[in-house]
């Protein structure tokens, strides 16, 4: 059997460049290059990858959310797995059943058809949620119910290619013609971009499998950014359609170099201090002009989509290591009883909460909110990590002893 490549990717380099600085993280403006072409959406931290975000502009909404088990959407989210499982149990069936290299052709066609047609609805249902959360129609809880449950079925839908793939490598009178190889990699690409790893969460906190926690989420009526802590992490997931043209020529192929090198020479721009650390793995998907870069770096891993009708980015995941993100500020507060430490990194990262004792210095457990919600308990070390909004906001702590501190922080 002739088999081509799922994926036509490239191992640029995977090698540690130069070891992780010391000094602290400062969040500057929008990043812009230094041949004058303009970053807009990529925001630059001094010492650690930058990030995608959406443009102040365009922000209509931006709030926490506070997950916790949701029976709905853990019936849903179990009945969409087990839906995709026979509906990929049914496809392998009749493929083997089938006895015919036509026949099997005829059935990979029809599958691929369905597995489209549901990542093309997929779509439109993120698309209408977030129009209906911009215009204040629907609450950040079903955003949130919303963007685990099209998580959840984009992956199904990608472990159904996935039984497609093993199929046809598993029969040997079988060969995909190249126009089915081809669609399948277009498809694969458009599903990727519909997962994230703060989607990934929403789900397993909605189904009881880990601790409710609060999600920092932003969106216009057609981007979205979801952001959160767990555990030692920070976990961030941020799509912007508006960077996303799939019509337009791909500009990485018409131009004059390997199109994967002219990706990534255009990734070096949008992230040059991951690039001083790691140079990531680079590869497309089929002709969707959908680049994907995965690297990882001394503070966490990053997967970020690049359109080559744009070349700009579009989808991008973030996992960074707590421990590792070196801080920009602390504010503290103290009276009586309490001391309060409030410790930033940047805008939408991870902020630090420290409650003591005054007089003992002895850590305080207390509930503690960002502005009027509420977003966690301190532990037994009487410490939150959770994640910083926009703009000027407070920090609370009341105690369980009843007394309450707070400390404000101003940005520019």
């Amino acid at each position: 059997m002739r088999r081509l490549p799922a994926l036509l990717g490239i191992l640029l380099v995977v090698v540690a460049l130069a070891a992780p600085t010391t000094q602290g993280v400062v969040p500057t403006q929008t990043a812009t290059a230094a041949d004058g072409d303009s970053l807009p959406r990529v925001t630059t931290v001094d010492n650690l990858t930058n990030h995608l975000t959406i443009p102040d502009e365009d922000i209509e909404q931006s709030e926490y959310g506070t997950t916790g088990i949701d029976v709905g959407a853990a019936v849903s989210l179990t009945s969409q797995r087990l839906h995709r499982e026979h509906d990929a149990r049914t496809f392998e069936q009749r493929f083997f059943r089938a006895n015919n290299e036509s026949a099997r052709t005829r059935l990979v066609r029809s599958e691929l058809d369905s597995i489209e047609q549901r990542q093309q609805t997929l779509q439109q249902r993120q698309q209408q949620q977030l129009q209906q959360y911009a215009d204040g129609s629907a609450s950040v809880e079903s955003v949130m119910r919303t963007r685990a449950l099209i998580d959840a079925e984009a992956r199904e839908l990608a472990r159904t290619l996935d039984t497609i793939d093993r199929v046809e490598r598993t029969e040997p009178t079988f060969t995909m013609t190249s126009g089915q190889q081809t669609r399948l990699e277009n498809i694969r690409g458009e599903i990727r971009v519909l997962r994230g790893p703060v989607g990934e969460r929403l789900g397993q906190t909605f189904t009881g499998e880990t601790q409710p926690n609060a999600v920092y989420v932003m969106a216009s009526t057609q981007d979205y950014m979801f952001a959160t802590t767990t555990g030692q992490s920070y976990i961030r997931e941020t799509h912007l359609a508006s960077a996303r043209d799939p019509t337009a020529d791909d500009q990485f192929v018409t131009s004059n170099s390997d199109p994967l090198r002219a990706a990534n020479t255009r990734a070096e721009v949008l992230y040059p201090w991951l690039y001083s650390q790691q140079l990531p793995s680079v590869n497309t998907f089929g002709t969707s002009s959908i680049y994907r870069l995965t690297a990882n770096h001394p503070s966490g891993q990053l997967t970020t989509y690049i359109d080559g009708g744009t070349t700009d980015v579009f989808h991008e995941s973030q996992q960074l290591q707590l421990s590792t993100i070196r801080t920009s500020e602390t504010r503290v507060t103290v009276n009586e009883s309490v001391r309060l430490e409030v410790t930033r990194t940047y805008e939408t990262g991870p902020i630090h909460v420290a409650v003591q004792n005054n007089d003992t210095g002895e850590p305080v457990t207390g509930t503690v909110a960002v502005g009027d919600h509420q977003v966690g308990t301190t532990d037994n070390s009487g410490t939150l990590w959770t994640v910083e909004p926009r703009g000027s906001y407070s920090v609370t702590v009341q105690t369980q002893s009843g007394t309450n501190v707070s400390v404000a922080v101003l940005q520019n």
